[in-house]
C-alpha cells in the first residue's frame, strides 16, 4: 500500500486535495443554510372534536345494534316460545285446572259418604281436604241421623274463578241413601233410594290443594236454550222436476255413505272430509224427508233431509240431519259438500 502511495504524481495529489476542499465547503454551505420552519397544523373549527366523538359513539351503537339482530336472528326461536309458554302457564289460576277438579271430586266421594254414630272415621277421611278452622264433618249435623250414605259418582257442571288461586268448582253428585224406616204396627223395615245434588266445592291452592269453605249447595237449570237449527229461508226452492230427480238420488247417495269402501264412494262424494263414509257401522233405512233448494251457482242445489240409520247390533233405528251441496254433472249428481 505505501508503495503504492508513492507511486502518485503531484498532480493527482493536488487533485485530491481539491476535491476535499470542495466537499468541505459544500458541508460548510449546509450548515450555514438557515433551517425551513416547521409546518404549523391549520386551526380547527370549533366542534370538532365532540363531532369525532359523536362519529365514533354512533358507529359502535351501530356495530352492537348489528350483533344483536344477528344473534337474534341465528338463535333457536324454542328459547323465546319457551319463556311465553312459562308466562301463560303463570297466568292460569291453578285451582281451575283439572287436577283441581278431581280433587273436588275426591273430596264429595268423602263429604257425601257417612255412617250413622262412625264420627271419627269422618272426621279422619275430610282432614285431608278441609282447612284448617273449618267444621270437622264438613257443616254435616252427625247428631240423629236416619240414614247412611254411599258416594256413587259426579259431573262437572262449571268452574268459576274467585281470585288467583281460589275457584267454585260446581257438581252434580249423585249418592245412595240407605236406613230403617218406620211402618205400621211398630215395624220397621229398611229402604234404600238414590238421591242427587248440586254441591259448590270452594278449592284453592298454596302449594297444595284445599277446601277454604264449607261446600254450599245449589241448583242448575240444565234445560237447553239453544234453537234448532232453521231451514234455509233466505233460499228459493227448486222446482219440483229438479227435486224429485235429487230426491231419488239421495237414496243411492245414503245407500253408498253407509256401506261402500271410499273409492266407490268417491264417485259421487267429492268432500274429503267424508270420504270414508260410515263404513259399515250403521245400515241406511230411508230419507224421512228432505226439502230442495237452489243453490248460488247454476246447476248447484242444497239439500237439507233427514235420514234414517239402523244400528246392526241393536237394531236401534236413528233419524238424523244432514245438509248437502249437490250439483249436477252431466247426467248425473255428486255431493259437493255435508254439514257446512
Amino acid at each position: 500500500m505505501g508503495s503504492k502511495r508513492k507511486l502518485l504524481t503531484k498532480e493527482q495529489k493536488r487533485e485530491c486535495r481539491k476535491k476535499k476542499r470542495e466537499q468541505r465547503k459544500m458541508i460548510f454551505r449546509k450548515w450555514l443554510q438557515p433551517h425551513q420552519p416547521q409546518r404549523k397544523k391549520p386551526p380547527r373549527p370549533r366542534g370538532y372534536i365532540a363531532r369525532r366523538i359523536g362519529v365514533v359513539i354512533f358507529w359502535v351503537a351501530f356495530g352492537f345494534m348489528f350483533l344483536v339482530v344477528v344473534v337474534t336472528i341465528t338463535s333457536p326461536s324454542t328459547q323465546g316460545n319457551e319463556s311465553r309458554k312459562e308466562v301463560v302457564q303463570q297466568q292460569v289460576n291453578p285451582a281451575t285446572k283439572p287436577e283441581a277438579v278431581h280433587f273436588a271430586q275426591n273430596f264429595v266421594a268423602q263429604y257425601l259418604t257417612w255412617k250413622r254414630g262412625d264420627k271419627e272415621e269422618r272426621e279422619k277421611r275430610l282432614q285431608w281436604y278441609l282447612a284448617e278452622g273449618l267444621d270437622s264433618h264438613g257443616g254435616l249435623n252427625m247428631e240423629n241421623l236416619t240414614y247412611d250414605s254411599r258416594y256413587l259418582g259426579s259431573t262437572v257442571k262449571k268452574v268459576e274463578e274467585k281470585g288467583r288461586d281460589k275457584a267454585y268448582i260446581t257438581l252434580h253428585v249423585s249418592y245412595e241413601l240407605s236406613g230403617e224406616v218406620d211402618k205400621k204396627e211398630g215395624k220397621k223395615t229398611n229402604k234404600t233410594e238414590q238421591s242427587s245434588q248440586y254441591v259448590v266445592v270452594p278449592v284453592a291452592y298454596n302449594g297444595t290443594y284445599g277446601v277454604y269453605e264449607l261446600p254450599k249447595f245449589t241448583f242448575i237449570d240444565e234445560k237447553t236454550t239453544v234453537k234448532a237449527k232453521e231451514l234455509k229461508k233466505d233460499l228459493r226452492q227448486a222446482n219440483s222436476e229438479e227435486a224429485d230427480n235429487i230426491r231419488n238420488f239421495l237414496d243411492t247417495f245414503f245407500s253408498s255413505y253407509a256401506e261402500d269402501p271410499k273409492d266407490r264412494l268417491g264417485y259421487i262424494l267429492e268432500d274429503p272430509d267424508h270420504l270414508n263414509g260410515l263404513n259399515h257401522a250403521m245400515r241406511f233405512v230411508e230419507v224421512r224427508h228432505s226439502e230442495v233448494y237452489e243453490g248460488e251457482e247454476e246447476g248447484q242445489y242444497v239439500v237439507v233431509c233427514g235420514v234414517v240409520f239402523e244400528d246392526p247390533t241393536s237394531t236401534a233405528q236413528f233419524t238424523t240431519s244432514y245438509e248437502l251441496v249437490v250439483e249436477q254433472k252431466g247426467k248425473h249428481f255428486v255431493v259437493k259438500s255435508m254439514n257446512e
